[in-house]
């Protein structure tokens, strides 16, 4: 698992793309897995954003993979 500084510093760098369109490829259930704890801070309403920002991912994969973490979270999906 990265870390939260490792992904936000690594963005854009081959490291960070080779990353993002890892995740990307995945399921959201994948791509949660792998982003629950990194985002687990993040408010429901702006996980989306946040996550297609901080790792450059595309908004739509962003917002599957957001769903996910909320669904898991228990919150309602702001998305």
């Amino acid at each position: 698992m990265k870390t939260m500084l490792t992904v936000r510093w690594q963005a854009g760098s081959p490291r960070g793309i080779e990353f993002a369109n890892r995740l990307q490829a995945m399921a959201p259930e994948e791509a949660a897995d792998e982003l629950f704890d990194m985002f687990s801070l993040c408010a429901a309403e702006d996980l989306a954003l946040q996550i297609a920002e901080d790792l450059q991912l595309k908004p739509a994969t962003a917002r599957r993979i957001a769903a996910e973490i909320l669904s898991r979270r228990g919150s309602p999906p702001f998305i």
